[in-house]
């Protein structure tokens, strides 16, 4: 369990009550609704996969931990949300420069015994 709703769980809560009798879109049906609501936008063909893309790299490029991006996507494994980590701000320096803060030795002044 990685706290990600299902795709299918997914496609229903964004796309439930679409029909006049408030049954489901069938997984075609909501390729053709994402075609349509693209051509309309004056997009070319956007496939799902290019959505969770477009997700994952603007959660990196906005500060948002792999780790929990991971979790978002549902991903098994943290290598499939490492291929995101370029975008991560300042390339995760910030995380670097607090491991040197809380390991560099302290220097005592001229004089201090």
């Amino acid at each position: 369990e990685t706290g990600a709703p299902s795709s299918a769980g997914l496609c229903g809560a964004v796309m439930r009550d679409c029909r006049a009798d408030g049954s489901d879109l069938s997984i075609w049906q909501l390729h053709e609704v994402l075609a349509a609501v693209a051509k309309r936008a004056g997009l070319r063909l956007v496939r799902w996969h290019d959505l969770r893309h477009s997700f994952a790299s603007n959660l990196v490029g906005g500060g948002t931990p792999l780790r929990q991006v991971q979790v978002w996507l549902g991903a098994s494994t943290i290598t499939m949300t490492m291929r995101y980590s370029h975008l991560a701000p300042d390339g995760g320096r910030q995380h670097i420069q607090a491991l040197v803060t809380v390991t560099a030795p302290t220097r005592k002044a001229v004089g201090d015994q």
